[in-house]
């Protein structure tokens, strides 16, 4: 039985919109694409001119900017998200505004979904304003500690020691420590027997900083306190280095092997 004109004009039709509708999809992808690599192109260009100049006035301004060009990145790549996430929305026939309302549960949920993206951004931008991290910096944030990766306008990134990667929302971000904003001192504590001269500790405490001070990563300056403990059967020292922190764990190694040594070398044993 042939079709009757009404129903192919009917097919036609449907058809022709469902071809339109998926040649703007297409469209809308390839946009969103070409957009992004161009600001992402722009952005490295941008900041890598900027860099060069930084350079010369050290290297905290050229973390800054590395990390400004994060932030100006992840800026981007939001904004053209919501960008093709409401034109596609349109090109599927839906109202964004009246979809969000009439969405009932649904809808409240998008709305607390986009206070927390609210104030994670937020967040974020002070976190940056303030200067309180950036990229590069030994930090240590909740329970995660290590060198930060990436700042962006949601998540920031640390990676530690054992090359694992935690993202932390900007939002749950409560408490900083940084290490890279000032030296950070290495306590290394050591007992001896209590009758040592203390003439001797300090001999010994110098030849510690003579022997690592040939390691151009570790300072010279090493100091020794004490005695900040005894008792009838020894009494503890504690030598205090500031190193880079990035360096810190090698560092302490090498500092504690030359102690051992040096005690080992004058016959005063380690307690």
């Amino acid at each position: 039985m042939n079709a009757s004109p009404l129903t192919a004009s009917y097919w036609t039709k449907v058809g022709l919109a469902v071809w339109s509708r998926v040649w703007d999809i297409f469209v809308l992808l390839v946009v969103f694409l070409l957009l992004k690599t161009l600001f992402r192109v722009a952005t490295r260009r941008v900041f890598a001119s900027l860099r060069a100049k930084a350079e010369k006035a050290g290297p905290g301004k050229s973390a800054r900017l590395r990390t400004l060009e994060a932030l100006a990145s992840s800026t981007a790549y939001y904004i053209l998200i919501f960008i093709a996430g409401v034109r596609f929305m349109q090109i599927l026939g839906f109202d964004p505004t009246s979809v969000l309302a009439t969405a009932g549960v649904a809808g409240l949920a998008v709305g607390f979904g986009a206070q927390r993206l609210v104030r994670d951004v937020i967040n974020g931008f002070f976190i940056l304003l303030e200067d309180q991290i950036s990229v590069g910096d030994y930090v240590t944030i909740g329970s995660a500690t290590g060198v930060v990766e990436e700042i962006g306008m949601r998540v920031t990134r640390i990676r530690d020691e054992s090359g694992r990667l935690t993202t932390i929302a900007n939002g749950d971000i409560a408490l900083i420590t940084n290490y890279s904003r000032g030296p950070y001192r290495i306590p290394i504590e050591f007992s001896v027997p209590a009758d040592t001269d203390p003439a001797r500790i300090e001999g010994i405490a110098s030849s510690v900083a003579r022997a690592v001070a040939k390691d151009p990563n570790l300072p010279p300056d090493i100091k020794l306190y004490g005695p900040i403990f005894a008792d009838a059967t020894k009494t503890t020292y504690r030598l205090d280095a500031p190193v880079p922190p990035a360096n810190r764990v090698a560092a302490e190694a090498e500092i504690r092997a030359a102690l051992k040594a040096e005690l080992a070398s004058r016959g005063i044993p380690q307690l």
